[in-house]
């Protein structure tokens, strides 16, 4: 059980008799939930002291206890006395007037279990067997008495009990008097059930969104709460419940626990709860981390929870070993929520539900006040209840303005404050405040200066608001909430401030607080200052008036305040960020941001074609080589048929395809929104949170069936009407056959595409397409379809040519377990579609005419085919196979420069030296000489072992020069049975090739491989030829295989005396990349390991004794990219070489070496055993020790840095054996230790409780 919520028996003893009660009811609820047991076995009784037949809670469960701890039996009874029980005291309380209580016998019938349980007992084990003993004399004269297991359960038994579950032991602490501040257990708890003192109020307007659903769902909030609880109740689920400040959201919470609210209730014995607007005692990412290690089932709510934080709690509750559940709250969700999250949207109550909370929370308010309030109250409790303070009794609201209640809040002894009011007002221009102090007086100095106050009586304004409930406060931070009271005010002030103050008042602002103002105008999209604002941010000279010169900052300040003026700033958009425009920004944040904006900007329909438009532009300007691609998939979002954040209609959008398809520079986007356009399959969403205060959603739908058909028909015939050279309409169409025949509606559609497909030849993507579909119907089992087997009957190629392009071009055809007429013929052990390839070679090699059209398709084409099966069946079927060998060759002689796919070449000398290897041998000796084509001689030689002669051929080739190193990489896997002084002979060959030592190592560690594999040893000459391409190899080229290959590479070459020169050189060389910025150690997680490993005194001496003079040296040394390898090295080794100059060497390894041991698999860092060996033998263990933040800082930590420095503190102290160095060590930086702990703690604390 983490320490901070630790239960021992004095805590148990301070409970009242009804809290002790209520402890072993609620521990047999989690006992039971814990292991998936009916929770309706459990009930509670009476007083403990009372009359009431001796059980006070009763398990009658109907299904085996598996597993259960502390409830020995299916039937057990619980007696629970505070005082503590003797002997004496036992008997007379089972036996009262000398019989045996009836509930007792009941459970010796049944077979049960009897426990006698007692607040005040603390017994040792002699005691404990005295009172086990008199519960088993008690009942020692029944018949049947052996069938009654019983127990005795002291104090400090049931602390061990309640400390299995956390919200129990909360729960008990908070009773006791020794709570944790800031955490707690939900709800009211009394006996089995979970009570608040109002209850839930809801009615059918009430309603909760999943957003988890696509499209998202609106739901009565009784149907969410099920949906919550049944995502909560396992373990590693995480849910954020979103919604304006005041509308409840706490409340529902509060009502997932609550057993008289729907069924399946959660328990609240599992659970912990904070509000981050209390500052809890300890982070909930620290008692998270904590209840992960502990292995311990848990629910973690956590109130007003930033974005920031709960991603970090995401991240641990799904860590490896997480039995947690996650729910925060607050009040908005934001663009970087983790993909892991469940959302939840809670929406505004109805008027009806407010006006009854009203009349339950404020009796004092009559039920037409109560209205009034309810009325302009929007649904937001937190804003009626505002209000309804400020009711005074028997006062009638009667037909007040909206604004004359509002003003009511700031009254002080029935007369207006106006100085709170305006302060208020003033206080709302920002999202949140920060009311600590600095060098230059701090946030609320800034915002004094308005109206020429001071900071001490802003903040005592801020004190008066929270005590009215609109402001809420988390730490340092304020912040005025709710959203409709904090708008109301903001456009006050805005009223109220001359435009020159408000712009010279913004144009000194901090970052922090200009960010914070943009968020909060962003609201006020309504407000003609708030517009009037915008525009003159927007002109010439303004801070929005240069679109393309905004950084990332700026323009996520745009996108904040864009809600104001959308039109504005998308119509300066379109005129401003041209292509080059965006193809010149400086990093991919800034075209990620603008794609944000322009996608919310897309939403209203007008606004549909200069957004998508400008969206396309920035997908032309990502580019291909792009990360994320953000550009496209947004792009694509605005054609789906669900979740695309716009409210274009369907015909609109097909209209702007058109239209795109006539635009030259943005044309490649057609195939993007096609694509999306034909997409069934179920569209996830890119839609990004809020804008502002403008009404959002998941943009249009469909309403009916008739409308999803009409969708795809449309997208169908769009498709194949833009069919051109440009855009390969068949391919698309081809991609979503399956799913868009599965909708009836499509069928005709597309066959009326195969019809116009089909026109300009046969459509070959579509024919492969409707057997794989017609494949996938048999392999479900469905009923056959017969229109679909006439459509393949239509779309059949009827010719070599087009079966060709069918089989052998296209990597889908066919498949392994389909019986379809493409897997007709061909080879033992081939697959059927390959041996359809390599049957439609061998009548190629017999059709003149269909050769000659087909085989320049092949091998121009990129990407996997099948070649090789074709190549083979052309040589197997030929009746001159040297004559199709020129045909062949004579296809490559052309164009050089362009790429060419040889695999068809592989296939066919494969099977011309099985059918006459002497005439294969020949062409390919002729292969060697010709210029042309003897780049293709290494790929061709590795179809088989080769032989001397081939080794000749290619040392030969290699000689010559005239062939790039990269075409010998083929050989990686041909070269196993070869001689190894002819393979060493052309690896030195390969090695002499520019870029040749890169891959002549490749081939060699194919070699060695193999070699390994077959436990055989490596013949020396290629041992001399790796050593020398080591001395060669250019690490700048360093490839993570590459680096991968090198721990063999190095293992092999490198090792003993003899490689004790290339192995410096190769270090010398590394060393030389790291330190010209051509290369960094964390490309060389494999070599570097090996180095140490295999030439630990080498590697030492070049890489530990190399200085630290240069800057750049200095850079890359930082990230201690030596720690790891050298922790792997034995500490004798490291001793002996620190030896020769201890004062030297003993520093050298200090500020390499780490303390802490990080691995992607333990973030947490593992303790060097090889730092602490090394540690006692150096001369001066306080400076090998060094500072407390350079030997204890990790370099990630998933909990906070502050626990972690804890741990690992405790760790060291608790060393078996103990260092003296690191007990000195830390009682002399004690101090220091605990600086920084209170500064990280500080530091973590007011990032959870920042609003922003």
């Amino acid at each position: 059980m983490p320490h901070i919520l630790d239960v021992t028996g004095d805590d148990i003893a301070k409970l009242r008799d009804e809290d002790l009660r209520t402890l072993v009811a609620r521990l047999a609820l989690a006992e039971l939930g814990a292991r998936g047991l009916p929770l309706s076995a459990v009930t509670a009784g009476g007083h403990q002291d009372a009359s009431d037949g001796g059980i006070d809670v009763s398990v009658e469960c109907t299904v085996p206890l598996v597993g259960a701890d502390f409830i020995p039996r299916m039937v057990t009874g619980f007696q629970v006395k505070r005082p503590d029980m003797k002997p004496v005291g036992i008997k007379a309380e089972m036996r009262p007037k000398g019989d045996l209580r009836p509930s007792i016998k009941a459970l010796i019938a049944q077979g049960g279990a009897y426990v006698m349980v007692s607040a005040q007992g603390s017994v040792t084990k002699t005691r404990l067997d005295e009172r086990r003993a008199a519960i088993v004399d008690a009942v020692s004269d029944e018949t049947d008495a052996g069938n009654l297991a019983s127990d005795f359960y002291d104090r400090d038994r049931l602390a061990t009990w309640a400390n299995h579950y956390p919200g129990v032991a909360s729960w008990v602490r908070s009773r006791s008097g020794r709570g944790v501040a800031g955490w707690s257990a939900p709800g009211m708890w009394i006996g089995t059930s979970v009570n608040r003192d109002l209850p839930f109020l809801t009615d059918d307007n009430t309603c909760v969104v999943d957003e988890t659903n696509s499209p998202p769902e609106s739901v009565p909030v009784i149907e969410g709460i099920a949906r919550l609880r049944k995502i909560l109740s396992q373990p590693c689920e995480c849910v954020r419940l979103v919604g304006l400040s005041g509308l409840g959201k706490t409340r529902l919470v509060q009502a997932l626990f609550e057993n008289a609210i729907g069924t399946s209730a959660l328990d609240p014995g599992v659970t912990l709860y904070t509000d981050y607007g209390t500052e809890p005692a300890t982070s909930a990412r620290d008692l998270a981390q904590q209840l992960v290690e502990e292995g311990m089932r848990a629910i973690l709510v956590v109130d007003n929870c930033n974005a920031a934080t709960h991603a970090v709690l995401t991240a641990i509750c799904r860590s490896d070993g997480s039995r947690l559940s996650l729910l925060t709250v607050e009040y908005d969700v934001s663009d970087d929520e983790p993909e892991e999250t469940n959302v939840f949207r809670l929406q505004s109550a109805s008027p009806d539900i407010v006006t009854e909370w009203l009349a339950r929370a404020h009796p004092s308010v009559s039920r037409v006040n109560a209205a009034t309030i309810a009325s302009i109250s929007d649904g937001n409790f937190r804003v009626a209840g505002a209000l309804a303070g400020t009711v005074r009794k028997g006062e009638t609201l009667g037909q007040l303005r909206s604004d004359d209640l509002f003003d009511r809040l700031f009254r002080q002894r029935k007369v207006d404050d106006q100085s709170l009011r305006m302060d208020a007002e003033d206080l709302a221009l920002l999202y949140s405040v920060d009311t600590a102090m600095d060098a230059d007086g701090g946030e609320l100095s800034h915002m004094a200066r308005l109206r020429n106050g001071t900071a001490d009586g802003l903040f005592a304004s801020l004190a008066t608001l929270a005590e009215r409930g609109i402001v809420q406060a988390r730490g340092r931070w304020r912040a005025v909430l709710p959203h409709a009271i904090a708008n109301r005010l903001t456009a006050r002030a805005l009223k109220r401030i001359r435009p020159e103050a408000l712009d010279g008042f913004i144009a000194v602002l901090p970052r922090r607080m200009l960010h914070s103002f943009m968020h909060r105008i962003g609201y006020l999209h309504d407000v003609d200052e708030a517009q009037a604002l915008m525009k003159r941010l927007m002109a010439p000279g303004g801070r929005f008036g240069d679109l393309a010169s905004l950084d990332i900052a700026g323009i996520r300040l745009l996108t904040m305040a864009a809600p104001i003026a959308p039109e504005a700033v998308l119509s300066r958009a379109t005129t401003t960020l041209t292509l080059d425009v965006l193809r010149a920004m400086d990093r991919i944040e800034c075209l990620g941001t603008w794609v944000r904006l322009i996608h919310a900007l897309a939403f209203d329909a007008s606004s549909f074609d200069q957004a998508a438009t400008l969206l396309a532009r920035c997908v032309i300007a990502e580019g291909t080589k792009a990360r994320y691609h953000e550009a496209r998939r947004t792009f694509a979002a605005l054609f789906q048929i669900q979740l695309s954040g716009t409210h274009a209609t369907p015909d609109m959008r097909r209209t702007f395809v058109r239209m795109l398809a006539t635009m030259p520079a943005v044309a490649a986007c057609v195939p993007v929104a096609l694509d999306s356009l034909l997409d069934a399959n179920g569209n996830s969403s890119v839609w990004h949170a809020g804008f502002g205060a403008r009404p959002r959603d998941w943009g249009w739908l469909p309403s009916t069936d008739e409308d999803v058909g009409a969708w795809f028909q449309d997208a169908i015939a769009l498709t194949v009407e833009l069919a051109s050279d440009a855009l390969d309409a068949g391919s698309l169409l081809a991609r979503h056959f399956g799913t868009l025949w599965r909708l009836e509606p499509c069928q005709d559609a597309l066959e009326a595409a195969v019809d116009r497909l089909s026109e300009t030849g046969v459509w070959i993507e579509g024919w492969i397409a409707a057997l794989r579909t017609q494949y996938l119907i048999r392999l479900v089992q469905a009923p056959a379809d017969p229109r679909l087997a006439r459509l393949i009957e239509r779309l059949a190629p009827s010719d070599l040519f087009d079966r060709a392009r069918g089989v052998v071009l296209n990597p889908n055809a066919g498949n392994d377990d389909d019986d379809s007429e493409l897997a007709q013929g061909g080879e033992p052990g081939w697959g059927k579609a390959d041996a359809a390839a390599f049957a439609i070679g061998r009548e190629l090699a017999l059709d003149e005419a269909s050769r000659t059209a087909f085989l320049p398709r092949l091998v121009d084409t990129d990407g996997w085919t099948r070649a090789y099966p074709c190549g083979y069946g052309l040589a197997e079927g030929a009746v001159d196979p040297g004559a199709i060998w020129t045909e062949l060759l004579d296809l490559f002689r052309t164009d050089i420069e362009r790429t060419k796919n040889a695999t068809v070449l592989m296939g066919f000398v494969r099977a011309w030296q099985a059918r006459d290897a002497s005439s294969a041998d020949a062409a390919l000796e002729d292969l060697s000489t010709d210029a042309d084509v003897s780049r293709f001689l290494p790929a061709l030689e590795s179809v088989d072992v080769p032989g001397e002669a081939g080794l000749e051929r290619l040392i030969g080739l290699a000689k010559q020069g005239i062939v790039p190193a990269g075409y010998f990489l083929p050989l990686r896997h041909a070269l196993r049975r070869a001689p190894p002084g002819r393979v060493a002979d052309l690896l030195r060959e390969i090695g002499m090739l520019p870029n040749g030592p890169a891959v002549a190592l490749e081939v060699l560690h194919g070699r060695l491989y193999q070699e390994k594999s077959d436990q055989e040893l490596t013949d020396p000459a290629l041992v001399d030829a790796g050593r020398f391409l080591f001395n060669r190899f250019d690490f700048s080229s360093m490839t993570t295989m590459r680096d991968y290959y090198m721990e063999l590479l190095i293992a092999v070459c490198l090792a003993g005396t003899d490689g004790a020169p290339a192995a410096k050189a190769t270090c010398l060389r590394l060393l030389d990349g790291f330190d010209t910025s051509r290369l960094h150690p964390h490309d060389c997680t494999h070599t570097l390991p090996a180095l140490f490993t295999v030439q630990p005194k080498v590697a030492l001496d070049v890489l530990l004794l190399a200085g630290t003079n240069d800057q750049t040296r200095r850079y890359w040394l930082a990230s201690h990219p030596f720690a790891e390898p050298l922790s792997n090295v034995p500490s004798t080794t490291l001793v002996d070489w620190a030896g020769a100059e201890p004062v030297l060497r003993f520093d050298a390894l200090s500020a390499h070496m780490v303390l802490y041991v990080e691995k992607r698999a333990a973030a947490q860092g593992t303790l060097s055993r090889t730092f602490l060996d090394v540690l006692e033998h150096a001369p001066d263990g306080r400076s090998f020790l060094g500072t407390v933040f350079h030997r204890l800082q990790p370099k990630t930590c998933s909990t906070t840095l502050a626990a972690l420095i804890e741990l690992r503190v405790t760790e060291l102290r608790s060393l078996d054996p103990p260092s003296p160095s690191v007990l000195r060590w830390l009682d002399d930086r004690a101090d220091d230790i605990a600086r920084w702990m209170d500064s990280e703690r500080t530091r973590t604390r007011e990032d959870e409780q920042a609003f922003e």
